[in-house]
């Protein structure tokens, strides 16, 4: 929840390699331009976040916008919380419905 904040460092990720491979390497999304779009058009994401109560996943909606995600919500509770402390790993993931 940083306003200051003008990208979202989404590229790295997107040649990251992870320390267990990818099981359906088809399914893998490499292509910058298709991730924008998703991002562009789907309106739900789960932001996946660690603290000191364990794993917490909260569906909420966003706006992808100059390569950023922004979303609403309270300055209060976990997921502020989670956000501000930093104690651990997030994700955001959206899914194309089909």
């Amino acid at each position: 929840m940083n306003p200051n904040r003008s990208t979202c460092p989404f590229h790295a990720l997107l040649n990251k390699e992870t320390s267990r491979p990818i099981r359906r390497k088809t399914k893998r999304l490499h292509d910058e331009e298709r991730v924008r779009q998703l991002l562009h058009s789907t309106r739900v994401g789960y932001l996946g976040l660690v603290d000191a109560e364990g794993t917490y996943v909260v569906p909420l909606n966003y706006v992808w916008y100059q390569d950023a995600i922004y979303f609403h919500g309270s300055e209060i509770g976990r997921k502020a919380d989670a956000l501000s402390t930093a104690a651990g790993p997030l994700c955001f993931t959206v899914a194309q419905e089909y």
